[in-house]
């Protein structure tokens, strides 16, 4: 799965949810998606720069524990607790939606959701 995130000035004091272009694979159960940001932005843990990173559910038996890795795989950017998000309609296309940034701070990742699937992550930030 690929899936590129684009930002522009104007979206940075409103939550945003962006629907990117992915194609669904049956029977994923670690819901590999690879995402690409041309600007910084930020997961519980971590602040990644532009660049191609994959999400993913971690190989535990809780289903709410999401790790953000290299987009080769081989380095663990941060490994996220999240907690269940529900949608009426699932659509075709990788979500994720977007928090509130303060001015120059990389936008926080609010949810994630895999094309496909009404039930999603969302990730939880310390206070």
């Amino acid at each position: 799965m690929t899936t590129k995130v684009l930002r522009s000035a104007g979206l940075l004091t409103a939550p945003l949810i962006l629907m990117c272009g992915a194609l669904v694979q049956a029977g994923q159960w670690d819901r590999n998606t690879k995402i690409t940001v041309n600007e910084a932005i930020e997961v519980p843990g971590a602040v990644l720069p532009a660049g191609t990173y994959v999400f993913r559910l971690a190989d535990t038996t809780s289903p709410n524990i999401v790790q953000v890795l290299s987009e080769n795989q081989d380095h663990v950017f941060a490994t996220v607790i999240a907690i269940p998000e529900y949608r009426l309609e699932p659509t075709g296309k990788t979500v994720l939606s977007f928090g509130e940034a303060s001015p120059g701070k990389p936008m926080p990742v609010r949810a994630w959701f895999y094309p496909g699937d009404t039930y999603g992550q969302e990730f939880v930030y310390p206070k």
